[in-house]
C-alpha cells in the first residue's frame, strides 16, 4: 500500500507500507527458528550429537553446542567436580583415549568455516572456569585433528588461540592451587589419624 503526501512547498513523498511485508518476516523467521529447535531436539533424542553439532554451528548457539560436546564425550563419565580435576592433571592419559573419541570424530569432519565458529565458541567457554574443560577439549581436537598449515590458513585462528593464553594459565594456576591445598589437606588429615594413635 502506498501514501502519497504532498506539502505546500511543492515536495511530494511517496511511503510505502510495509507493516504487513514485516509481520510476515517475523512470522516466517519464528517458524524457522521452531524448525530449527525441533531439527536439533529429534537430532538429539536420536543421539546423533556429531549432526547436532554441526547444526548448531550453523545456528550460531554456543550453549547448544556445548552440550553437544559434552554429549559426543561422554566416554569420560564424571561428575562436575572432578572432572575439572581430571582433566586438567591427567589430562595426558585423557587425551591419548581421545583418538577413538566421537568427537574427535566429529570435530575431523567439519570444514573450515565450522571450525572458526567453533573455535571462537571455545575461546568464549574459557573464559568461564565452569565451561572452561569443554573450551579446552574442543581446542585440544582441533589441534590434534588438522596439521599446524591448515589451521593457520584459517581467518582468525591466531587471534583465537591467544585468547586463550591468559584464561588458560588463570585455570592453570586456580586447579593447581586447589590440587596443592588438597594435598595439604591430605597430609593434615594423615596426620592427625597418626597422632590418634
Amino acid at each position: 500500500m502506498l501514501f502519497i503526501l504532498a506539502s505546500s512547498d511543492g515536495r511530494i513523498r511517496i511511503w510505502e507500507d510495509i507493516s504487513e511485508k514485516k509481520r510476515e518476516e517475523e512470522e516466517r523467521n519464528r517458524a524457522e527458528k521452531a524448525y530449527s529447535e525441533q531439527v536439533l531436539t529429534n537430532l538429539m533424542q536420536q543421539n546423533h550429537y556429531a549432526e547436532a553439532l554441526a547444526f548448531s554451528l550453523t545456528l550460531a548457539r554456543p550453549y547448544r553446542c556445548s552440550k553437544f560436546i559434552i554429549r559426543l564425550d561422554m566416554r569420560f563419565k564424571l561428575n562436575e567436580q572432578e572432572h575439572y580435576a581430571v582433566f586438567y592433571f591427567t589430562g595426558v592419559q585423557r587425551m591419548m583415549e581421545l583418538k577413538s573419541n566421537e568427537l574427535h570424530s566429529a570435530v575431523k569432519k567439519m570444514h573450515s568455516e565450522e571450525l572458526v565458529v567453533l573455535l571462537h565458541f571455545a575461546a568464549q567457554w574459557n573464559t568461564n572456569s565452569r565451561t572452561a574443560d569443554v573450551g579446552q577439549l574442543v581446542l585440544y581436537c582441533v589441534l590434534h585433528s588438522f596439521p599446524p598449515k591448515e589451521l593457520l590458513k584459517m581467518p582468525n585462528f591466531a587471534s583465537v588461540i591467544e585468547a586463550y593464553v591468559p584464561y588458560t594459565t588463570r585455570h592453570f594456576d586456580r586447579l593447581t592451587r586447589a590440587r596443592q591445598n588438597a594435598t595439604f589437606l591430605d597430609y593434615t588429615l594423615a596426620q592427625m589419624s597418626l597422632s590418634n594413635l
